[in-house]
Parts: structure tokens; C-alpha cells; sequence
């Protein structure tokens, strides 16, 4: 009679917020005591549908991916402990919110994700904060800008002419946008516009996203 063999992989998977200040270091610990010489850690970072590999350990070799078109946004800001894989991302950008995906490779396999939050600078009740697209606007470009969990959209540029969509209670009429940048400024700022701000560019020269993270830290006395 033939025998088969079942080789079971035990797969451990854990989940961890982290919220830290713009300009700041994070480091995202791998919970492992030392790293085997056949071990594997693999780091992605996750943003809408796609998935990038940032950095990876095998065989006790580190290699950081930071030098490719889609990983820009990491150029010379990770380090990889050699003895536990643990990253870490140095003067954090808003741009460097979303989640990061930790597999571990040893004998078993373990997952790990962070879900990493950037904040900007603090602000204060009433005053008015300008999220910068850093960009300029062409003919046919078109800039939109969507808020909170749900994506609502709030204001847009398209072929050059402006649309705010103050019909929006959350912002009214506190919405002001550049029309060269598309730049988005909030004017009189509340507690209820705490919250994650998405920027979508669609022209010829390519399709981007940038996330901007603006809490209200302080009201005003």
C-alpha cells in the first residue's frame, strides 16, 4: 500500500497599529531573538492593490529595495537589523503611511502586518492647514481629493476648471484649492476633520496617490 506523508505548516499571524510623527524614526520589530542562517524575513509594503518587497534577510544576507522606480518613496530611509530582521523607516513621511507585511520564514511560518499611521505636524482648532500636491497642474490633468474611510469626495480638478463639492457638511464652505498646484487648503479646522486625506493625479506623465494624515491635537482656549 502507498503511504503519503502530510507536511503541516504552522502559520501565526498578528496585527499592530503604530501612529507616529512626521520626521520621526519607527522601528517595526520582528518579535524574533536571533535569525538562523536559513531563516527568511521578507518586509512588503502594501498601498491600494499593490504590494511592493522593501526589504528581505536570506541565508543571513540583507537587501533593502529602495532603488527602484516604485520604491522612491524609501530611498535611504531603511534599516534592517541584522540579528532580528526588525525594520527600521527613518524621518517618516506622510507618504509612507499604510500597511507593512511581515513574513517569517523558520521552520514555521509567521505573518505579522502593521498598519502605520503618519501624522504632520499638530494642529490647532481654527486655524487653516494647506495639504500640498507638489505639483503643477497641466491642461489635461485631473486631481481629486477624497476623505475618511469611505473615500467621500470633496474637491477636484479636471480639464482646469475647479469643482468643490461643499455640499459636503463635514467641510461646507471651508474648502479652498490652488489652481495651479491643486493643492487643497482647510480653512476654521475641526475635530471633525481628523482623519486620512487621499490625493489622486491622473495625467500623461503617469497615475499617483498621495495620503495625508491631519488630526486636531489642541483646541483653542
Amino acid at each position: 500500500a502507498a503511504m503519503c506523508s502530510v507536511i503541516l505548516f504552522l502559520i501565526h499571524e498578528t496585527y499592530e497599529m503604530i501612529s507616529v510623527m512626521e520626521g520621526d524614526s519607527v522601528t517595526l520589530n520582528t518579535d524574533v531573538t536571533e535569525i538562523q542562517r536559513d531563516d527568511q524575513i521578507l518586509w512588503m509594503f502594501k498601498l491600494q492593490n499593490s504590494e511592493t518587497r522593501i526589504a528581505e534577510i536570506y541565508k543571513q544576507i540583507i537587501s533593502i529595495y529602495d532603488n527602484k522606480e516604485n520604491n522612491e518613496r524609501f530611498r535611504d530611509k531603511l534599516l534592517m537589523d541584522n540579528q532580528t530582521g526588525s525594520l527600521t523607516i527613518r524621518n517618516i513621511r506622510s507618504e509612507h503611511t499604510g500597511l507593512y507585511e511581515l513574513t517569517v520564514i523558520s521552520g514555521k511560518t509567521s505573518l505579522k502586518s502593521f498598519s502605520v499611521t503618519v501624522y504632520g505636524n499638530i494642529v490647532t482648532e481654527r486655524d487653516s492647514i494647506t495639504l500640498e500636491s507638489d505639483i503643477k497642474v497641466q491642461s489635461k490633468d485631473m486631481l481629486l481629493w477624497m476623505f475618511g474611510p469611505q473615500e467621500t469626495r470633496i474637491a477636484e480638478i479636471y480639464n482646469q476648471n475647479m469643482f468643490m463639492y461643499e455640499s459636503n457638511e463635514t467641510f461646507g464652505d471651508r474648502l479652498q484649492m490652488d489652481n495651479q498646484t491643486g493643492s487643497l487648503t482647510i480653512r476654521n479646522i475641526r475635530s471633525e476633520h481628523t482623519g486620512l486625506y487621499k490625493l489622486q493625479i491622473l495625467s500623461n506623465r503617469g497615475n499617483s496617490y498621495k495620503r495625508f494624515s491631519k488630526p486636531c491635537l489642541e483646541r483653542k482656549k
